[in-house]
C-alpha cells in the first residue's frame, strides 16, 4: 500500500504476529509529526475493537482527540502543507 507524504494514517492488524513494514522519503524528523486519538469519536472510525483492547504505543495512547489538536494549533494548515507539497516538485 502506498500513502502520501503528509497524509494521516491509521491501521489494524486482523492476525497475531502480524508484522508492517514502512519506508520514509527523509529521516525521521518528530517535530513534523501529528498523532490524533484514534479512536477519536468524531473521527468515526469502526476498528472491531475497544481502546482498552487496543494495543497502542505511548505516544497514539496519549495523543490529544481531532478538536483539541486543532484547538491548540497542533495541526498543519494549508498554507503549510502547500508549501511542503511544493517543496518536493
Amino acid at each position: 500500500m502506498y500513502i502520501a507524504e503528509g497524509l494521516g494514517h491509521g491501521f489494524i492488524s486482523l492476525e497475531d504476529h502480524s508484522t508492517v513494514i514502512y519506508l520514509c522519503s527523509t529521516g525521521y524528523n518528530p517535530a513534523a509529526e501529528h498523532e490524533i486519538d484514534p479512536f477519536d469519536q468524531d473521527l468515526g472510525i469502526q476498528w472491531g475493537l475497544t481502546r482498552e483492547a487496543a494495543l497502542l504505543s505511548a505516544k497514539d495512547g496519549a495523543a490529544p482527540s481531532l478538536a483539541q489538536a486543532r484547538d491548540n494549533g497542533l495541526l498543519p494548515d494549508y498554507s503549510q502543507c502547500k508549501r511542503h507539497y511544493d517543496s518536493l516538485r
